[in-house]
């Protein structure tokens, strides 16, 4: 089972998931596979929205440092989801995971409300640091030149977002 589609308000954890599409119910929890996050157009244009990742899905793309903060050692990696912001612009979609670099804090105070007023940058509702959609690079606010931690998703030709698999070694 997946987190496809899903935003976070849906459920916290996704072991308690049940597949009821045919795109959840494809999904592999090996993390060589591309994870089916969302469809391009469930992100409006300039605008960002929240969903849930599991972890073990994302635990190559992050620090050390990251992985203490979004997992406690009690935790199952199965058990535990990260929340992930997937930000539009035109056909390109830009992922990150939901937490400040000043304060660790989620960047929204309401549901899927991360952008600036002017929709041109992500923004951190604590503080007011903003950040480059397309690098999470902050360029105003008390974190500057800090940045957030990106997850990289790639659109495919039916305009699905993914994340992606997990780097080859070597």
């Amino acid at each position: 089972g997946g987190l496809a589609g899903r935003t976070r308000r849906s459920f916290p954890r996704f072991r308690a998931l049940i597949s009821s599409t045919s795109r959840e119910s494809a999904q592999t929890d090996s993390p060589a596979d591309p994870y089916f996050v969302c469809n391009l157009q469930d992100v409006k244009d300039n605008e960002a929205k929240g969903f849930e990742v599991p972890f073990i899905r994302v635990k190559h793309f992050l620090s050390p440092e990251s992985k203490k903060l979004l997992k406690r050692k009690k935790d199952s990696e199965e058990e535990v989801s990260v929340p992930l912001i997937v930000a539009r612009r035109g056909e390109g979609a830009y992922g990150y995971v939901n937490k400040c670099p000043h304060a660790r804090l989620p960047l929204e105070w309401f549901p899927d409300r991360f952008m600036s007023e002017d929709n041109e940058f992500l923004q951190c509702s604590s503080h007011g640091a903003l950040f480059e959609v397309e690098t999470g690079l902050c360029i105003g606010g008390p974190c500057v030149g800090k940045s957030l931690t990106r997850l990289p998703l790639t659109v495919n030709d039916g305009k699905e977002v993914f994340l992606d698999a997990k780097p080859a070694a070597g």
